[in-house]
């Protein structure tokens, strides 16, 4: 298990298409205004499940178990590639969209993988790091 990392990032599942939300558009905010996936920064400790588990339910207000995580890679952070971040992916049970509140960004969406590598507005390391995911499964 990692154990220096600075954050995580999730690529949640839900039915073959993926989960995203669009990051609020504030001056100053790092990828304003792209669609994100779910994470953020490590609190105390924190596993990387644990600490993507807590940003889940945070972001978007849905408890996921750990079973639910599929695959992970480490990767330079986005703002300090001197730090180290986890990428993740997490497949959500059936029905888990419907029960969605996000608390952060200015909404959610799923989208087929298509449109996920078409969209101009996705941060562009995402893409690559999902790539690497779909070249490895």
């Amino acid at each position: 298990m990692i154990k220096d990392f600075h954050g995580v990032k999730v690529a949640i599942l839900v039915n073959d298409k993926i989960l995203m939300h669009l990051r609020d558009n504030k001056t100053g905010l790092f990828n304003a205004n792209m669609w994100d996936f779910i994470g953020g920064g490590r609190e105390g400790e924190e596993s990387p499940q644990e600490c993507a588990i807590r940003e889940i339910q945070e972001e978007i207000g849905i408890t996921v178990t750990p079973d639910l995580f599929i695959w992970e890679k480490i990767y330079p952070a986005q703002m300090d590639p001197n730090q180290k971040a986890v990428f993740m992916v997490a497949i959500m049970p059936d029905g888990y969209d419907k029960k969605i509140i996000l608390t952060e960004g200015q909404k959610w969406d799923l989208f087929d993988q298509e449109t996920f590598f078409e969209k101009k507005d996705v941060i562009p390391a995402l893409k690559i790091r999902f790539n690497d995911y779909l070249e490895e499964k």
